[in-house]
């Protein structure tokens, strides 16, 4: 009787059973670049964003309302905290000798794309067509980054946009991040 851990690393290759090869990444080194190949889950949404890399189907967002100050540079050093740590989210895909494969990057400044809007000026609906706009523009999985936060300061409050595509993270995991980002940006601030 096999374990679940162990029927997951077990494919079926023409009718018999072939045990997958377990890639570890160095955890404490940033620094160099790492390829490795696709779990099945990366391999399918790679191959459906191959069918159109413009389809943001499956871009992930949250929204987070901000009230009072806001500092910026400290919001960008959280999430860069968190990119530097996950290195799901420095990772390109690619196809190399006919494997589909991430590359995992060092820490750098395409890691993360951020942005900080004024959108005192606009009306509500030029808002949402902003965030519209942003939650909807594909990411190059190719090229990076696979996560992007915009600040959008409005006339009463600020919001806090990220969005990730889904190779990258899953509903969980994005759920959490707001409250992970959040003790980063207070221990930034002190």
């Amino acid at each position: 009787v096999r374990s679940r851990r162990q029927r997951q690393m077990c494919i079926r290759d023409s009718g018999s059973t072939k045990q997958l090869p377990l890639v570890t990444l160095d955890k404490s080194s940033t620094n160099t670049e790492t390829v490795s190949p696709l779990s099945h889950q990366q391999q399918r949404l790679w191959f459906l964003y191959q069918l159109d890399p413009s389809a943001p189907t499956y871009n992930m967002a949250e929204q987070l309302q901000w009230d009072g100050a806001l500092n910026a540079q400290a919001l960008k050093e959280s999430f860069l905290q968190i990119v530097e740590r996950h290195a799901i989210l420095r990772s390109t895909y690619s196809n190399l000798n006919g494997v589909s494969s991430q590359t995992v990057h060092p820490l750098g400044p395409n890691s993360l794309s951020f942005e900080e809007e004024h959108l005192e000026e606009l009306s509500s609906d030029e808002v949402e067509a902003q965030y519209d706009d942003f939650i909807n523009r594909p990411f190059d999985l190719t090229t990076g980054p696979l996560i992007r936060v915009r600040i959008s300061h409005e006339r009463k409050r600020t919001i806090v946009l990220f969005c990730i595509h889904h190779i990258a993270t899953d509903g969980w995991s994005t759920g959490i991040l707001f409250p992970v980002s959040y003790t980063h940006l207070r221990a930034h601030e002190t």
